[in-house]
């Protein structure tokens, strides 16, 4: 790849910390010793324009864009997408990576002539499921550089819909941030729950329901953003005093959640990679979670249990014979961190994108 240049458009959300995501894998591609790069960052919102700029779009005909195949594509996405496609023509070697192809992909993007759209590589990070339901021309996928996803479902899903060369790259941790404390005291058993997006809610308020049933004791910290607390099976888990509600929280305070929390406890209706399941692993944090999309490539057998979809008997079993256990669950403790300072390593991750499109000249 030597000689090329690579451009990113980058994002970030809110409710999101800086140590993060996907973002820390561009910063690992970025700091190998051949990569020449550039980024733009998708805003948060479009800035106003000048008079010159609102009388030339008046006259200007309107755009022959296609409609954006995805509903997470908004107009600030499809305005940053003219900026990007001016640096790729500017500089024919110029490849650009799309870092969230669900929202970036839009319009612009999947209309721009075949010569920019052969040098697009686009990272996707819904499962098969949010396909099959959402987009709106698996088509447009034909004639991109390269797919990247980030689970072994995803790929196969992909390679089957499209003639483009697809990688599967794993969602990485900073391991130097993300870090156990397994000297501290054990305290009262607290599980820990993580977002919102395509969590099982109906199994995590049964199972919280038959776990308190053995172990009354037991606390549930959820961190969800206040903006996806709208959900009935929320409003009825409110009432219980055992569980603590957290949102807005700096990087090392949802760092602290991790280390004082007994068992990470993630139930899926679906999953491709999952922040919460890496940050876990790396500050050496138990999981239980569920057998569904991508969780079983990050969550091998020592390091928690992963249960039926949808069984909300076998996910509170599988908590309450983990927090019985004290043995076996100091020995999964260290055998998560092993896990991810192994194989959840973002480096590794850039040397091996480098190297696959290398291999595509």
């Amino acid at each position: 790849m030597a000689g090329n240049r690579l451009l990113f458009l980058r994002e970030t959300w809110f409710w999101m910390g800086s140590v993060s995501g996907f973002d820390p894998f561009i910063s690992a591609v970025e700091a190998l010793p051949d990569v020449a790069s550039t980024s733009v960052w998708v805003p948060d919102k479009i800035p106003p324009l000048g008079l010159w700029e609102r009388i030339h779009g008046r006259l200007r005909r309107p755009s022959s864009a296609r409609r954006a195949p995805s509903p997470f594509t908004a107009h600030r996405h499809e305005w940053i997408t003219h900026r990007v496609l001016s640096a790729m023509s500017a500089c024919r070697d110029a490849v650009s990576l799309l870092s969230a192809g669900e929202n970036q992909y839009g319009g612009v993007f999947s209309s721009a002539a075949p010569e920019i759209r052969s040098r697009l590589v686009v990272c996707f990070h819904q499962p098969p499921s949010w396909w099959r339901l959402h987009w709106r021309d698996v088509s447009l996928l034909n004639g991109l550089k390269a797919i990247v996803c980030l689970c072994q479902e995803q790929k196969d899903y992909f390679t089957a819909l499209s003639s483009t060369p697809v990688i599967m790259l794993r969602h990485g941790v900073l391991h130097d941030f993300f870090t156990p404390d397994f000297d501290r005291l054990a305290g009262s058993p607290r599980l820990l729950f993580v977002g919102h997006w395509l969590r099982d809610l109906d199994v995590l308020e049964m199972a919280m329901n038959l776990i308190w049933q053995s172990r009354p004791d037991i606390e549930l910290d959820c961190l969800i953003p206040i903006h996806a607390r709208d959900h009935p099976v929320l409003t009825r888990l409110a009432g219980n005093s055992r569980i603590h509600w957290h949102s807005g929280l700096s990087p090392e305070q949802v760092r602290e959640l991790y280390r004082q929390a007994t068992l990470l406890f993630l139930p899926f209706i679906d999953a491709a990679a999952n922040n919460g399941i890496v940050e876990a692993l790396a500050c050496g944090l138990p999981i239980v979670s569920t057998r569904v999309g991508g969780i079983p490539d990050y969550v091998p057998d020592d390091c928690g249990r992963l249960c039926a979809p949808g069984d909300a008997k076998d996910h509170a079993c599988a908590v309450i014979d983990l927090i019985n256990n004290k043995e076996l669950l100091d020995r999964k403790k260290r055998a998560c961190r092993r896990h991810a300072e192994r194989t959840l390593n973002w480096k590794d991750s850039a040397q091996l994108f480098h190297d696959f499109l290398a291999s595509l000249k």
